[in-house]
């Protein structure tokens, strides 16, 4: 009823919240929504009803206006890190205890962003608990959740920075057997399963691809702070997993996590979107270096002259350019820096 009427207004059972860009629009919406409410016959509790103003606390989290950013209360801060610490030395929790912990952790998610991808696992526990004295074991996912929690709010500050209106869309990335590579705005990578990630090879294809969009974000999150992302990939199994924040692929779940903690360090919102694998050829060709046709295409239509193999090493490691120099060229060789 309140967006019908033109005002921006966010419902939580019988919490409401009004966001307006001027000190009168906000006293305007807010004289229309008490109206409403006791024409439809509500009781207003108007020791709760505050007035326009640039910091204001809703459903525990502090939100200001003029530093735009979101804070959590010290006090519960503290107080939830230590809960964390003395679950993590803990055989066993109760339906009760573990209740009282998710409750917490989802009010945390609303500053950690991420923070909900590492919360669905301890919910899915405690579902398959029928009464409150009944009892899960701490192991397994729900440990590893409860210690990324940890680890996380161990060095948080409480603090979060609204993001920015305009997401970020020029991230690539691409996996293939051999290698992988992405793209965002003009710096761009390459590893070789080989000489880079031993492992990799034994992954399947999905696992590949997935790792190569985590090995994006772990070199692009610094410039992300307070952006919204939106990586493209051709591949619908990484594009599911990321939008869904979760997998049952222990090995996509693990590039999950080291996704989303530095989604949650950095401040940045991150989602997938799925590009048909003709149309993804920028990245497509940064995977396939190590193929001589793909190379140069790539370094003739992406890459400035001159070209210096001094040039190369910001964009791989020193192994997968002697690998590259030899498969290339037919040269060998340590000196790989002129």
């Amino acid at each position: 009823m309140m967006s019908r009427r033109g005002f921006t207004i966010v419902a939580y059972l019988d919490d409401f919240f009004i966001c307006e860009r001027t000190k009168k629009r906000c006293a305007q919406a807010l004289a229309v929504l008490i109206a409403l409410l006791r024409k439809l016959g509500f009781c207003i509790s108007w020791s709760k009803v505050t007035d326009p103003c640039q910091k204001i606390v809703f459903l525990g989290v502090e939100i200001d206006s003029t530093t735009l950013e979101t804070r959590l209360p010290i006090s519960k801060l503290t107080d939830l890190k230590s809960e964390l610490a003395e679950f993590l030395l803990r055989k066993h929790a109760s339906k009760k205890q573990l209740q009282s912990l998710a409750g917490k952790l989802n009010w945390a998610s609303a500053v950690v962003r991420g923070g909900r991808v590492f919360l669905r696992r301890i919910i899915n526990g405690i579902m398959g608990l029928k009464q409150d004295w009944h009892k899960l074991r701490m192991s397994g996912e729900i440990l590893q959740d409860i210690k990324w929690w940890h680890d996380f709010m161990s060095t948080f500050n409480g603090k979060s920075f609204f993001l920015a209106k305009v997401p970020i869309t020029s991230v690539v990335t691409d996996a293939c057997k051999s290698g992988a590579g992405g793209f965002y705005h003009s710096d761009w990578f390459y590893v070789n399963w080989v000489e880079d990630y031993p492992f990799a090879t034994q992954l399947h294809i999905n696992e590949l691809e997935a790792f190569s969009v985590a090995l994006a974000v772990k070199r692009w999150a610094q410039n992300w702070r307070g952006k919204g992302i939106i990586v493209n990939c051709d591949n619908a199994a990484t594009v599911s997993c990321i939008n869904k924040c979760t997998s049952k692929n222990a090995i996509l779940m693990s590039f999950l996590r080291e996704l989303f903690w530095l989604s949650a360090t950095y401040n940045f919102h991150i989602i997938a979107k799925h590009v048909p694998g003709k149309e993804n050829i920028l990245a497509d060709h940064i995977s396939r270096l190590h193929d001589l046709t793909y190379c140069e295409k790539f370094l003739r239509f992406y890459v400035q002259p001159p070209l210096l193999v001094s040039d190369l090493v910001k964009h791989m490691s020193s192994n997968a350019l002697r690998f590259l120099l030899f498969r290339l060229t037919g040269i060998q060789g340590d000196d790989i820096t002129g």
